[in-house]
């Protein structure tokens, strides 16, 4: 068994090297709609989604961020975008605003930082 991302992963499903068995996001890839999320599999709260981000400086101002973020949803529902991020095994499900990506990134750290606290690791 191994983890690997929609990408890599894709490539050796479609050619039958490898069985897709769950994907650790909340939803289904839209190129392997047969394959369930792990919770549809009965393992909830097994892994976690990949995901990108842009950030600028602090000081930037609220309507600069504003302005890049319109220009950056424009960008992304551009049918040249959507294509190649779905070639690529990848789907967009842009923040509807710099805010609710400020608080999606806040929920993700503090996940993080609960796993932390719940286990201990070493390294030797």
């Amino acid at each position: 068994m191994i983890f690997l991302n929609a990408r890599t992963a894709g490539i050796a499903i479609r050619a039958g090297r490898i069985k897709g068995l769950a994907v650790t996001g909340s939803t289904r890839i839209v190129g392997f709609p047969e394959i369930p999320t792990m919770a549809e599999a009965g393992l909830a709260g097994i892994g976690t989604s990949h995901w990108h981000g842009l950030f600028a400086s602090r000081r930037a101002s609220p309507e600069v961020v504003s302005r890049l973020h319109a220009s950056v949803l424009r960008a992304l529902d551009s049918e040249e975008a959507r294509s190649a991020f779905g070639n690529a095994g990848a789907w967009l499900v842009p923040s509807a605003s710099p805010a609710e990506f400020a608080a999606e990134l806040t929920a993700e750290m503090a996940e993080w930082e609960k796993v932390k606290t719940d286990i201990t690791l070493t390294i030797e």
